[in-house]
């Protein structure tokens, strides 16, 4: 029998209390192509599916799934089910948290 091995990437703050924790895991999914990429198609398009995302990205669906787990995770985006769809949305507080950060840190954040 095997076993899996995972290989996760650490991402590293100079951060001197700068960024709380929910800060610091946007910054580090805004630092990912992937990530970055339906972040900004949620902010575009709020209410998107995984197929519509797939679709825009050009990945596959599962993939994007892979990718909404983390982001839900990390309370980045948030799902609402109407009846057998997912429709996803950037999370308020996520926003918030954005919009602050680029306001004080417009380059060195992402």
């Amino acid at each position: 029998m095997h076993d899996k091995i995972k290989v996760y990437k650490s991402r590293y703050f100079e951060n001197h209390m700068k960024f709380n924790d929910d800060e610091q895991k946007i910054l580090n999914q805004l630092k990912k192509d992937m990530p970055r990429k339906i972040i900004k198609i949620l902010m575009e398009h709020p209410g998107a599916s995984r197929k519509e995302i797939s679709g825009e990205i050009g990945i596959t669906d599962q993939a994007v799934s892979w990718y909404m787990k983390h982001l839900r995770t990390d309370g980045i985006i948030v799902s609402e089910t109407l009846g057998q769809f997912n429709k996803y949305y950037v999370s308020a507080k996520a926003v918030q948290i954005m919009q602050n950060v680029l306001q004080n840190e417009p380059l060195k954040a992402i």
